[in-house]
């Protein structure tokens, strides 16, 4: 299962990652919301993946073990 159905079907929107990460806040409001609108349109907006500059402190502070860089890398 690729990172972006992992984040899809398991994120419940805690918004911890969020509060920690400057670019989450930019694109989203929610990793679940980037995650269906790179599923819907992976091509939508090319520069958000390569704007994550994929430190690990999303997946650090996810109390369920997400990992939204990962899916900047797919």
């Amino acid at each position: 299962m690729s990172e972006t159905e992992k984040i899809i079907g398991s994120c419940d929107d805690c918004g911890a990652c969020v509060r920690t990460c400057t670019f989450l806040r930019h694109y989203c409001d929610t990793p679940k919301e980037l995650a269906i609108r790179f599923k819907r349109n992976p091509l939508e907006n090319i520069e958000i993946p390569y704007s994550c500059s994929l430190c690990g402190l999303c997946e650090r502070i996810c109390p369920l073990d997400l990992y939204p860089g990962a899916m900047c890398l797919e």
